[in-house]
């Protein structure tokens, strides 16, 4: 029957997000379920559980083994010229050797960087600023890249995300 009872049951909202629209994301159903389940709230409120279970299979991802760590690192070394080589090996010392997110890489300079006798020290100068150590196995990595790249740039070195109108032009004809 098409009541608020049984539209807006518990176990109907469940049913329903567990068995329609399954080509959405595990998210946007998710999202669709919350909506349901605070008008159940406010129309049935006898009928709002305590704590919903999740809609999908979201778990966190194993940390990668030693094994894949070094096949990363062969990767890296491989990239076919200085300039990838680089970029390859700085994305994993500091995603992989300090947890910096890959937005903040290109943010980061040389002069961020303190080398010590302690080891590491990475000055991440975002909206919250925060000092990140970097793990011993990464720092000679660190050490050899910051050797090769100029003072008062990023590390990642230049990125040019200008386009013109020219230069598509004779991207295309080219």
């Amino acid at each position: 029957p098409m009541t608020v009872e049984s539209l807006f049951a518990v176990r109907g909202i469940n049913i329903y997000t567990d068995t329609a629209n399954l080509t959405l994301s595990p998210g946007t159903r998710a999202n669709h379920r919350a909506v349901l389940m605070r008008i159940s709230e406010v129309l049935l409120p006898e009928e709002h559980p305590d704590r919903p279970t999740s809609v999908g299979p979201r778990t966190t991802g194993a940390p990668y083994t030693r094994e894949e760590m070094d096949g990363f690192r062969v990767w890296a070394v491989n990239q076919l010229t200085p300039e990838k080589r680089d970029r390859a090996m700085l994305m994993l010392v500091l995603a992989a050797g300090a947890g910096i997110r890959s937005n903040e890489v290109r943010r980061i300079h040389a002069e961020h960087v303190t080398v010590d006798e302690r080891g590491i020290l990475i000055h991440v100068a975002t909206d919250v600023p925060r000092d990140v150590p970097l793990l011993a196995d990464w720092e000679e990595w660190m050490v050899a890249l910051l050797g090769r790249r100029p003072a008062g740039q990023p590390l990642w070195g230049q990125t040019s995300v200008t386009c013109s109108a020219a230069s598509i032009r004779s991207a295309l004809s080219g």
